[in-house]
């Protein structure tokens, strides 16, 4: 529709990762954060503030292991984003929830 929202703020956040067995390993993040969108603005900007919540939780392979340099590291896992607002449009509340396949590759130099 004609309405937008650009949410912006910090987020803070841990990660944390435990080995398996070889290369692979497990890892997880978490995230909090409060954003919010311009106070200003026309009519169509929709102004909120936010609660934002991230968590992820996968598998990673890092290639170079046995001696090698570690170099690069492939991950997949599973994330869930949530961003929840009290009155986002007058008395009505908001939750946006995006999940679903996270898949990264990471290069160390």
């Amino acid at each position: 529709g004609i309405y937008r929202y650009e949410p912006s703020g910090a987020v803070a956040g841990l990660s944390a990762n435990a080995p398996l067995a070889g290369a692979w390993s497990m890892y997880g993040a978490v995230g909090f954060g409060r954003l919010k969108t311009p106070m200003s603005g026309g009519d169509e900007i929709v102004k909120f503030k936010a609660n934002y919540r991230l968590t992820e939780v996968g598998l990673a392979y890092t290639l170079g292991h046995d001696g090698l340099p570690r170099r690069w590291t492939f991950s997949a896992g599973y994330r869930i984003q949530v961003m929840s607002s009290k009155e986002a449009f007058g008395t009505q509340d908001g939750r946006d929830t995006t999940q679903g396949l996270a898949i990264a590759a990471i290069a160390s130099f």
